[in-house]
């Protein structure tokens, strides 16, 4: 055979060859390397526009550095973690077709996120039904790890009983003999309610002769507190409470400090101690000085020095000078889950629920405790007293506090007879 006609023949051969690997499990090594690199997704939602939009974007701040830190490192299992962001836009309705969405068509492993407890609790439902572990970040609501709770759903951050018995108790060490007449505001809604009954329940157990005047419950978005607040300057109450958050709690800080609301009454704030809320009000503006409310990140004062450093991260990865507490629970629930998988070595649901039930998790203000009766974190739900302190161009909580945690979250027995 000529030269020219054996190249040509070999040539032909191998061409043949590499065809029919494939048919004999030909490529192991590559096929399998594809397979390892497939992404584990986290499907997110939250508000993304919208009064209340700071709380989505801080959490994807979080997830987005948690992210970025595992996978530089390698992933986990081999494989890189990735995240599907959806606006929820504040309403039951979206949230739960974009977490249909998210589980069905675009095939996520996990969901978590949210911020109003209406909304987690839809996507909850959802999540027990079909099986998919459902990590809620920054909604309150009681029932949803309590009488609502299940298998499927965590909460990493803090709920009502706990946020709002860490002020009241606050508020009852500071101001108990001087504030026994009680006024209130708050949205009507599963998160408002919830906060109102919380702090009677608990205000009432440590000071003696509560009486609540009154509660005024006005809806979520509202731009004009004039009625309201006119109503509470003629009230002869000592103590006013409220849950209002995000961009209404901007509208009413707004319109409530020059009407001289804050010089009436002490104010306790359910939350809202959360720097994504008050970051653009400065000194000179109309500012809650002095008002008890709560925080779960107040990084400034965590003796942890691991808190102020991912504080950093956030404000570079977000370009801002400020940290939110969402990030810091968007942060805990990746490692959470990266953590969960690589000890059970699989991306199996049911192994990784059984791993985090009970479980210390790590976080950037320290070890949390999941509880393994109702899947909710003891996240220390941090209190203060709002000013203005060097360093800081915004308010904040100082002098930080909060209760001992069995104090601020329920029993196995409680929460297990709320569920009956």
């Amino acid at each position: 055979m000529e030269k020219k006609g054996l190249v040509a023949f070999l040539a032909s051969v191998s061409l043949i060859l590499v065809l029919m690997l494939p048919l004999f499990g030909g490529f192991p090594p590559s096929v399998s390397a594809q397979q390892e690199k497939k992404p584990i997704l986290i499907g997110h939602l939250h508000p993304l526009t919208g009064p209340f939009a700071m709380f989505g974007t801080a959490c994807s701040v979080g997830i987005d550095v948690a992210i970025e830190e595992i996978n530089r490192k390698g992933g986990v299992l081999g494989r890189p973690l990735k995240v599907i962001n959806r606006d929820d836009r504040n309403s039951p309705e979206v949230g739960l077709r974009e977490a249909k969405d998210l589980v069905l068509n675009r095939k996520v492993d996990f969901l978590m996120g949210n911020i109003s407890s209406a909304v987690s609790l839809a996507i909850s439902a959802f999540a027990k039904d079909s099986k998919v572990i459902y990590i809620v970040t920054g909604s309150r609501s009681n029932s949803i790890t309590e009488e609502k709770g299940h298998r499927y759903v965590f909460r990493i951050g803090a709920h009502v009983y706990s946020r709002v018995s860490s002020v009241a108790q606050l508020a009852a060490k500071n101001w108990g003999d001087k504030a026994k007449k009680v006024v209130m505001i708050n949205n009507d809604y599963v998160y408002g309610r919830d906060c109102a009954e919380t702090f009677m329940e608990v205000y009432g157990k440590y000071v003696s002769g509560v009486t609540l005047l009154y509660g005024d419950w006005p809806k979520l978005g509202i731009p004009d507190y004039t009625p309201y607040i006119s109503k509470l300057m003629a009230s002869d109450a000592e103590i006013l409470f409220h849950s209002l958050y995000g961009g209404d709690y901007l509208t009413w800080v707004k319109q409530a400090v020059p009407a001289g609301v804050y010089n009436k009454f002490k104010v306790v704030g359910a939350s809202c101690g959360g720097t994504e809320t008050v970051f653009g009000i400065k000194e000179g503006d109309p500012a809650p000085l002095g008002e008890i409310l709560s925080d779960e990140f107040p990084y400034w004062e965590i003796a942890n020095p691991k808190a102020k450093e991912v504080a950093a991260l956030f404000m570079d990865k977000a370009g801002t000078n400020y940290a939110s507490y969402e990030s810091g629970l968007g942060y805990t629930t990746v490692y959470a889950l990266r953590d969960a998988i690589a000890a059970v070595k699989a991306v199996d649901t049911e192994k990784i629920i059984d791993y985090l039930a009970g479980r210390e998790i790590n976080s950037p203000i320290g070890k949390v405790k999941i509880q393994d009766f109702d899947h909710q974190a003891q996240w220390p739900p941090y209190a203060g007293t709002m000013a203005f302190r060097p360093g800081y161009p915004w308010p904040h909580i100082v002098d930080i506090w909060h209760p001992p945690l069995e104090k601020v979250y329920r029993g196995r027995d409680d929460v297990l007879q709320r569920r009956k």
